[in-house]
């Protein structure tokens, strides 16, 4: 049986205590490879950092010479956790608190005894389901939309182009703006969210 070989220079031979880069695929990163993105094969958290960042984003490091401090990108990744479940837990909140509005207006309808107080509660009840529906459908991309988002903002910090991290910026604006139009968000939130992708 042929040893696999490091999933980002193709070259050297892993075994099962190289550090492992996919938890899906079980692939792995070799020492010299480890070394050359400034990571110690004694590092009790490589893993972390190397999973979270990918094959692709190890290989351009090594193409651009770059290099972690190990620390600081420990730190980062903590923090961008953090503000991740962070977000989520507002996200849900705010599909609760919708789905009770949406309850609310269902009663209403119930209880209503004109047709014109009838039309007006189902339209109203739409309304909310579809906030929910839309909340729902945000909450199930978020995990890997915010994700990717949130990681290119500090991958950013790797890296020289700074126009498409602006556009972006901008792209992202622009649908949380829709998200304020339909009411999914208040303004204050809209404007949180601006200004830290303007970094203001």
């Amino acid at each position: 049986m042929s040893k696999k070989l490091c999933a980002v220079c193709g070259k050297n031979k892993v075994n099962w205590l190289s550090t492992t880069i996919d938890e899906k695929t079980k692939d792995k990163i070799c020492d010299d490879c480890l070394s050359k993105i400034g990571l110690k094969t004694t590092n009790f958290s490589n893993e972390t950092i190397v999973q979270y960042d990918g094959v692709e984003r190890i290989k351009t490091m090594i193409s651009n010479n770059e290099r972690y401090d190990y620390k600081t990108r420990l730190s980062d990744i903590k923090k961008l956790k953090q503000k991740i479940s962070e977000e989520k837990v507002n996200l849900t909140k705010r599909q609760s608190d919708l789905e009770n509005e949406q309850i609310k207006f269902l009663k209403e309808t119930e209880d209503a005894k004109l047709e014109s107080e009838v039309l007006e509660l189902k339209r109203k009840s739409q309304d909310a389901k579809n906030k929910v529906d839309a909340l729902k459908q945000l909450l199930q991309e978020s995990e890997e939309i915010d994700l990717n988002q949130e990681k290119s903002d500090i991958i950013s910090s790797y890296s020289s182009d700074k126009n498409s991290n602006e556009n972006d910026a901008f792209e992202e604006i622009r649908k949380y703006k829709q998200l304020l139009d339909e009411g999914i968000i208040s303004e204050q939130e809209f404007n949180l969210k601006k200004n830290h992708l303007l970094k203001l």
